[in-house]
């Protein structure tokens, strides 16, 4: 089904949400009803939500801001790009409402900023640890050398993770050196100048067409928090009811992603410019990360601050209740669910 067409559906069952159910077209399954109608204001909301990279990390919220999700809670949300630390400036200056960036809401809050985490769309990273084909398994990475973005970053700490899952020691058994961009990494991998990388799909799934090996995907066995909501203390103060629809809506995306393969691999293929089997595969390795239902995970977010701490980001890991507000989602749901 074309994604404008796809869209338009959408949009009609935002709107036909108190009537019965439409009837499943001829041409596919039919995209869910959006959950139970919530108070919102009669105009909606201008809110600004900031993002680092357009991937599918971001997958819910693209989902929310296309069917229509933000605004059946009353917002009239626009995404817009920016660099991590600008966009934590910009939340507590108030020239952003929200940014979808986990990790550097987090340490940034452990550092004393007037930001907190309220919703947590990925429970683990999209990256898959990808191998030269004659690496077989993941004692063959024993000596080897490994590609990352860059030493310190999420990439980094998960090759690090990875490297311990399959029993070896990241500092001694492999070396791991930064080399740039995913594009960068897999071109690295091709040239023979790395035997193994973590990278995120749509590579993956190129790699995998030309004989390169999945050695494991990260969602699978790391429990390692990666996207979710942020905002400022200000807002939770003086708008909490904005920030319990804001979570809301990223909760129906992630419902929506999870319920609707079809739909949702149309959409990751017009969005990203990707043919239908490499938007299918990538949908299917992403998958797993994905949260149910936006809740924050406390071993999760400790493991994340421990990373830091042994980086030399943090001096302390802090109370989780001073980086994150655990009860937003809750509420949210019960705002859903209701």
């Amino acid at each position: 089904m074309p994604l404008i067409g796809l869209v338009v559906i959408l949009l009609g069952l935002l709107a036909a949400a108190c009537a019965p159910p439409p009837e499943p077209s001829a041409g596919g399954p039919r995209p869910p009803t959006p959950d139970a109608a919530t108070v919102s204001p009669t105009v909606p909301e201008r809110i600004r939500v900031g993002y680092s990279s357009t991937s599918l990390v971001i997958l819910a919220s693209l989902v929310a801001e296309q069917a229509g999700f933000y605004t059946a809670q009353g917002l009239d949300a626009e995404l817009v790009q920016v660099a991590p630390q600008a966009s934590l400036a910009a939340l507590t200056t108030g020239e952003l409402d929200y940014v979808l960036s986990l990790g550097s809401t987090v340490r940034a809050a452990a550092k004393g900023l007037p930001v907190r985490l309220v919703e947590a769309s990925l429970r683990a990273p999209q990256f898959v640890l990808v191998a030269q084909p004659d690496i077989r398994a993941g004692a063959d990475l024993r000596g080897k050398t490994l590609g990352v973005t860059s030493l310190g970053g999420t990439n980094f700490q998960t090759a690090q993770l990875l490297v311990q899952h399959f029993g070896l020691d990241p500092q001694q058994d492999v070396q791991i050196v930064g080399v740039g961009e995913e594009s960068q990494l897999y071109q690295a991998l091709r040239l023979g100048r790395v035997q193994a990388t973590p990278i995120s799909p749509p590579f993956p799934v190129l790699a995998e067409r030309e004989g390169y090996r999945l050695l494991v995907n990260a969602a699978d066995v790391l429990p390692l928090p990666q996207t979710g909501v942020g905002t400022s203390v200000a807002k939770l103060d003086t708008q909490r009811a904005q920030v319990r629809r804001m979570v809301a809506a990223e909760i129906q995306g992630l419902r929506f992603v999870r319920a609707e393969r079809e739909a949702t691999i149309a959409l990751i293929a017009e969005r990203f410019q990707m043919e239908r089997e490499v938007a299918a595969r990538s949908y299917d390795l992403v998958l797993p990360s994905f949260s149910t239902d936006g809740r924050l995970d406390r071993e999760g977010l400790e493991l994340l601050l421990s990373l830091d701490q042994a980086l030399g980001a943090l001096d302390v890991v802090p109370p989780l209740e001073s980086v994150a507000d655990f009860r937003l989602v809750d509420e949210a749901l019960a705002l859903l669910d209701r």
